[in-house]
């Protein structure tokens, strides 16, 4: 792991990094490889980081990655969007209705009129 750019950020309490991640034979890294590596390399908490970007150009064994480590929770709460995983709501499907003997079914449009 190769630190291309550590800058500390002059509006906002955080520092900037750009890393090259190398993966040779290995497919592009995920979020929670890189963020174990960064922990260890830079000694900062797991839940300050925020990886931007991963992003590997097509038959290269480097993957460039952006990442925030911010100062503290409260100012990363306020400046990034936390990932939440909601899980979709499964569609209720409604009961047929039974139709009588001989009745025609009617959309909505008809049974109105």
């Amino acid at each position: 792991m190769k630190v291309v750019k550590d800058e500390k950020s002059f509006a906002l309490p955080r520092r900037e990094i750009i890393i090259e991640f190398p993966h040779t034979e290995k497919p592009t890294p995920s979020e929670e490889q890189v963020n174990g590596e960064i922990v260890k390399k830079f000694k900062c908490k797991e839940e300050l980081i925020a990886i931007k970007k991963i992003k590997t150009k097509f038959g290269s064994t480097e993957a460039i990655v952006e990442v925030y480590i911010y100062d503290d929770l409260d100012s990363m709460k306020k400046i990034e969007r936390i990932k939440e995983k909601k899980e979709e709501p499964k569609p209720v499907e409604k009961p047929a209705e039974a139709k009588k003997d001989g009745e025609e079914t009617k959309t909505k449009e008809q049974s109105n009129e």
